[in-house]
């Protein structure tokens, strides 16, 4: 009979293989089986490798702060959905499909330093120009979804004479997908946010 220490000891080495081997680290993308829709569930069938693949590439992009993918936005790193990596997934957003990428960027930023606008603007700046730098690699204009969309969530700090004050902001962008395609090539600031516009 094993001693009480060795039953912890097997016990944490199962864990630790479990979360570092778990199919939600191995697999990293939503699974088609877990989608409802039809429709959604046919898009990332055919598409499963493609986000498997965008999956593994965007932790390896250079961010300022840490960047994370996580299916549901603004979550708690120390919960059960907030190790929930599996951040890109096909939608219905507005009577379009939307490929929408969820993440949590670890930057605090200073409410009296920075206006709402510059916030958001680093924020993309830093997060979503890189990721749409990525996904004509892997996606065409062939490709049988509208738009790409994004949900990032960052931290705001605030100092006042009684207090502190940290929170959270998300920066929701949706772009067309024609557009998601071209921003990151467009050779100009101005021709980029003439993209934003739209």
């Amino acid at each position: 009979m094993k001693s009480n220490s060795q039953s912890t000891v097997a016990f944490v080495a199962t864990c630790t293989l479990l979360l570092l081997f778990g199919p939600a680290r191995s697999f990293a993308q939503v699974s088609p089986t877990e989608i409802l829709n039809p429709r959604l569930k046919a898009l990332e069938q055919a598409h499963l490798s493609k986000l498997i693949a965008i999956n593994r590439t965007v932790p390896l992009l250079t961010y300022s702060f840490p960047f994370l993918l996580n299916r549901y936005v603004g979550s708690d790193p120390k919960s059960q959905t907030g190790v929930d990596g599996r951040g890109l997934e096909f939608v219905n957003f507005h009577d379009q499909i939307v490929l929408k990428v969820t993440g949590n960027y670890q930057a605090a930023f200073d409410a009296d330093r920075l206006t709402p606008n510059q916030r958001s603007g680093r924020v993309f700046n830093d997060v979503i120009y890189q990721i749409l730098e990525i996904v004509p690699s892997y996606f065409s204009a062939a490709d049988e979804f509208d738009a790409v969309g994004f949900e990032i969530c960052y931290h705001v700090r605030r100092k006042a004479a009684h207090y502190e004050y940290e929170g959270k902001e998300i920066l929701v962008a949706v772009l067309s997908k024609a557009d998601a395609l071209r921003y990151a090539a467009a050779p100009t600031d101005s021709e980029r946010q003439e993209l934003l516009n739209r």
